[in-house]
């Protein structure tokens, strides 16, 4: 059909021209593979200095706490006390705060350290692996008889029972008479009859309430045949273990209360040991560093976010930028200088810190020897004082002076004509660079 010209002036007619884009040049490239994989040791060697010492500082700030673990592990052993006045199982709740993403570390480094200085029985209960008392018992049982030396035990799954973990107990801590071979075979397992067995049940809050109180009187059930101490990992409070415990269960406790380092506190350690270190050739921008501060200090208080936060910063850092290369070794540098292209040298001149300390020297050098006529006339000091008797000395320092100086000034009281002075006065080494 044919249609009218009035009834397309809506549409407006043109012509519009295509051009092929120009061809943009190729970038020539700058990193040689040498140089890639030069910059890539750098970041493994900086990223793994930088993750020991926050590690390092994680460490320090819950040794207090894990020392007097230790300590009362020692202390409330059940396997120091007569069996017949074994009645409340000893209890140790560690309060460690809501940054659950590094409470196994914390745990990693304590059951370390019970291994090593108490005893080689520690059992670790996760909320997840332990959905029933079955899973509680199987896993207590497994960690348990896994101790060093103890590898030609067979642990099966449809036996593992806290009569047969008493047994096992009985049978390798208790000296039996018998051949010279069995006897050095029941001393290899290097489990000694006052060693506890140590259970730690890591995320308290995450476990089922009817399993956990049903351990809890498996455990004092058997708290004659078998040394238990408990170490519980509380997020929150105290009142979370009364609040999931029943009564009938919570009797059979004694439990004593640890609190660890508030977070915010060790946290601000690891910024002010570690971030800003001068050692650690890596540093934050400023937008980064509030961010990480941000997110670390008001979100979630983990140190294990921090870590790979920071981790994928210095691998985009490194990734990127070809003079990453100059966040090397001290020794390194003059090497890595000579190898760096002109292009890599003007995008180091070009960075913003660069020119705010260029600025900043061109002020302090036009600052400086505007004074430093007066500075060489004013800034004198005594560098050698004699006399024969005694007299008063005192030192006055140079306030209104940029660097500091210090004038001495003497009086000295003439008791004969004998006395003698001798000063030497020499200009003082604080002029301008």
């Amino acid at each position: 059909p044919s249609f009218a010209m009035e009834d397309l002036k809506s549409i407006s007619q043109a012509c519009f021209v295509s051009l092929p884009r120009k061809a943009k040049p190729n970038k020539p490239v700058r990193s040689t593979e040498q140089e890639v994989g030069r910059r890539y040791r750098i970041f493994r060697e900086t990223w793994a200095y930088l993750e020991r010492e926050v590690l390092r500082c994680q460490a320090e700030a819950h040794t207090d706490v894990l020392d007097n673990v230790m300590s009362f592990v020692l202390s409330h052993n059940p396997a120091l006390t007569e069996t017949s006045k074994r009645l409340d199982i000893p209890v140790a709740a560690l309060m460690m705060g809501v940054n659950m993403s590094d409470h196994t570390a914390v745990f990693n480094l304590l059951a370390k350290r019970l291994r090593s200085s108490v005893t080689p029985m520690v059992a670790r209960l996760h909320a997840k692996d332990c959905n029933s008392i079955a899973a509680m018992i199987q896993k207590v049982v497994t960690d348990t008889m896994q101790v060093s030396g103890s590898e030609d035990v067979e642990v099966k799954r449809n036996v593992c029972t806290m009569s047969m973990l008493a047994e096992w107990h009985d049978s390798v801590v208790i000296k039996t008479p018998g051949s010279p071979s069995k006897r050095q075979k029941k001393s290899s397992h290097g489990i000694r009859k006052e060693d506890p067995i140590v259970v730690i049940l890591e995320d308290l809050e995450g476990f089922k309430v009817s399993a956990l109180q049903d351990f809890i009187l498996i455990c004092s059930k058997y708290l004659e045949k078998l040394p238990i101490v408990l170490i519980f990992g509380v997020s929150t409070t105290v009142m979370a273990i009364h609040n999931m415990i029943p009564q009938s269960a919570s009797s059979c406790l004694a439990i004593e209360t640890f609190f660890s380092m508030p977070v915010t506190e060790y946290l601000s350690q690891v910024f002010e040991k570690v971030l800003l270190e001068p050692s650690i050739s890596f540093k934050l921008g400023h937008a980064v560093f509030q961010f990480i501060v941000d997110v670390v200090l008001f979100h979630d208080f983990s140190l294990t976010n921090l870590l790979q936060m920071m981790k994928m910063a210095m691998f985009e850092h490194f990734y990127h930028n070809p003079s990453s290369l100059l966040c090397c070794h001290q020794e390194e540098l003059k090497d890595v200088l000579q190898c760096m292209s002109q292009m890599d040298m003007n995008d180091v001149l070009g960075q913003p810190s660069y020119q705010r300390y260029c600025a900043i020297w061109s002020w302090y050098k036009h600052s400086t020897y505007a004074c430093s006529v007066q500075r060489r006339s004013c800034c004198a000091i005594c560098t050698m004082l004699c006399y024969n008797f005694g007299g008063l000395c005192i030192a006055a320092p140079t306030r209104d002076q940029p660097m500091p100086t210090m004038l001495v000034l003497a009086t000295f009281s003439c008791l004969d004509s004998r006395q003698t002075l001798f000063a030497l006065i020499v200009p003082c080494l604080a002029t301008s660079p």
